[in-house]
């Protein structure tokens, strides 16, 4: 989520930056879009806003600024008014994959679960092996108690190559859920992998670990999510269990050790 506020549109990169002076009959649309999505894809959202706001006073119906100022506005934080934008999108081309998937993204944050879920079955109804959707909608399940319809998503969304950190931790923490540990850490093992500093996963493996009892390792990596935010609840309370059991264990005759 990118935290800032919409008055950047406004304080950095207004759009009459875009239009350099010309005159917008004399603006290429094509031109401006194709700026306006390698800003994005380098990061640069302020900008890219700033072209797809150029584009959509000169062409109200180009349906690829409408998806990507949604995807700008959701992370900015502006559900609703990425709603807007997606609802007309999609109304000029309903059957336009990647806006349902982000209006579905934007109808989750607005807890329109129904609706979310809903945007999510159609874009996958529309092309049934996009990875992206199965991964969200298999995200979905799982918060919903579905854990069978979660891990097939996850599992074809896996299975289609498409090796993703997202994909693998989500996989791992439904198997942890499920009381398969040792998928759970083959799973996180590969997140890992991808994204070694990802803190979700390293706490979601300390956990697995944990229920390993191999207490060494997931002290380590409960130890590397403290590094990242020492006030981190769950780390904590999982290295004090660690220590409590590792002090009752030295309490016991050598014998009890084991069991």
């Amino acid at each position: 989520m990118v935290h800032a506020e919409m008055t950047l549109r406004n304080l950095f990169m207004p759009k009459q930056a875009v239009y350099q002076d010309a005159e917008p009959e004399s603006i290429n649309v094509l031109a401006i879009l194709s700026r306006g999505k390698m800003h994005f894809n380098n990061y640069d959202y302020v900008k890219s806003l700033a072209s797809f706001d150029v584009v959509l006073d000169l062409d109200p119906s180009n349906v690829d600024a409408l998806i990507y100022r949604g995807k700008i506005l959701y992370m900015f934080g502006q559900y609703e008014d990425s709603l807007k934008d997606l609802d007309r999108a999609l109304t000029i081309d309903s059957v336009n994959v990647q806006a349902l998937i982000t209006r579905g993204n934007t109808l989750w944050m607005l807890k329109k679960f129904s609706e979310c879920l809903a945007d999510f079955c159609v874009a996958l109804d529309i092309e049934s092996n996009n990875p992206h959707a199965l991964k969200l909608r298999g995200k979905f399940y799982r918060l919903l108690g579905k854990f069978d319809e979660s891990l097939e998503d996850f599992n074809k969304s896996l299975e289609l190559g498409h090796d993703s950190a997202f994909a693998l931790r989500s996989r791992g923490e439904l198997h942890h859920m499920l009381g398969n540990f040792e998928e759970s850490l083959a799973d996180l093992n590969q997140s890992l992998q991808i994204e070694p500093d990802n803190i979700f996963a390293l706490r979601s493996r300390g956990a697995t670990l944990f229920m390993l009892k191999y207490y060494k390792e997931a002290l380590t990596d409960f130890n590397k999510v403290l590094e990242m935010n020492p006030n981190d609840s769950f780390a904590n309370e999982y290295k004090d269990a660690i220590f409590l059991r590792q002090n009752l264990v030295n309490q016991l005759p050598r014998s009890q050790e084991s069991n």
